[in-house]
């Protein structure tokens, strides 16, 4: 039986998607503003700085 890791399914499950991926690239060499992050895609501000919370250090 397998048991389900919830915060692995949370990791793989952002990195299934291409957008995100390539968001997560960007990010990673600079820092980006939402705006500047979500320039290339055919997203809303909103859905962009929804998918970049992920992503924040803690507190």
């Amino acid at each position: 039986m397998v048991e389900s890791n919830v915060a692995l399914d949370k990791i793989f499950a952002a990195l299934a998607d291409v957008t995100r991926r390539d968001i997560l690239k960007r990010v990673s060499t600079a820092e980006h503003t939402i705006g500047e992050l979500a320039q290339p895609y055919a997203m809303s501000f909103a859905a962009i700085a929804s998918t970049s919370v992920c992503w924040r250090k803690p507190d």
